[in-house]
């Protein structure tokens, strides 16, 4: 199936393509520039998560890039490098992803490398507690930022007990939970062709890259192991109480020890603990409105298609 990508543009042609073993893949080539671009999804994020494994896709794709049952992480990188690709796996709410981007002669090599480590992660377990580490660093220094902390309460407020209140990092007592098992564990259950879609654009036919993936991904099958995919939990929004919660003076503090106030201003309205939590709240509310806005535009398609996969 192939679909114009915009009116202005007729010529720039999205093509859909689903392998025998369910993977989708999304080809569109543009011959402008000599590089290909690719981004490998995975219908599966913090949205997913138990609460006691809070942050485990984070912690995974962390530690996806760190080994396979062939590669080194030293290996990896040079392999990566020596080619000047770029190459890396991160997680989202809905969704992980692996992206890369290269020259065209050397697509092929580095879609292989990717494969690799989507399908035989080796999760070494000093990479796994040197992220978990790293992982509960973050958590304590977030604390320490006013924006991370109002955005952390937003959350609560608006989804309660539902995945989208937590942070996409877990928590420090989640984090210390997890092991390598966990993540070997959560990987057989999601990473499969049948929950993936992969998109590929630049200086390549659409009939090239579908050979590629059905050659690097197209002997993949869910393994035997593996449980039927569930939906995850469904996100209603009640009604917001707004009354302060019983920490709602950790914002002031923060907001006072980082500066945010304007001294100058002696108007006391201005400067009320009131009225510095609402500024927060508002400056964290225009950040989330500006990168949901850039993401629908850059990602509208794959989200789409993503979206097509959760009804079905």
């Amino acid at each position: 199936m192939s679909l114009p990508l915009t009116s202005d543009r007729p010529q720039l042609i999205v093509n859909r393509t689903v392998l025998k073993n369910g993977l989708v893949v999304l080809t569109m080539e543009n011959p402008t520039a000599d590089i290909v671009a690719a981004r490998l999804f995975v219908r599966v994020g913090s949205r997913y998560e138990q609460a006691e494994q809070a942050g485990i896709s984070h912690l995974l794709t962390s530690v996806m890039t760190k080994g396979t049952r062939h590669l080194s992480s030293m290996e990896i990188a040079e392999q990566v490098e020596s080619v000047g690709a770029s190459l890396g796996a991160d997680s989202a709410t809905d969704y992980s992803l692996m992206s890369l981007k290269t020259v065209a002669a050397d697509f092929s090599n580095v879609l292989a490398l990717a494969a690799e480590i989507l399908r035989f992660p080796s999760f070494p377990e000093a990479e796994v507690d040197l992220e978990r580490r790293l992982t509960a660093q973050g958590l304590r220094s977030m604390q320490e930022q006013p924006f991370s902390v109002a955005q952390k309460q937003l959350r609560q407020a608006m989804y309660g007990e539902h995945p989208y209140g937590r942070s996409a990092l877990g928590t420090e007592e989640s984090i210390q939970t997890l092991t390598r098992d966990d993540l070997q564990q959560f990987h057989q259950a999601y990473f499969r062709p049948d929950n993936m879609v992969v998109s590929i654009a630049g200086r390549i036919s659409s009939q090239q890259a579908v050979e590629l993936v059905e050659q690097y991904f197209g002997d993949w099958q869910p393994s035997d192991l593996a449980s039927p995919l569930s939906p995850p939990p469904f996100a209603s929004l009640g009604m917001i109480d707004t009354s302060p919660p019983p920490n709602s003076a950790t914002i002031d503090r923060l907001s006072e020890r980082f500066s945010i106030r304007q001294s100058s201003r002696s108007d006391p309205a201005t400067d009320s603990a009131d009225n510095v939590t609402v500024r927060t709240l508002q400056s964290s509310l225009r950040t989330m409105s500006s990168s949901r806005k850039s993401f629908n535009q850059t990602d509208s398609t794959i989200g789409g298609e993503l979206a097509i996969q959760s009804r079905h």
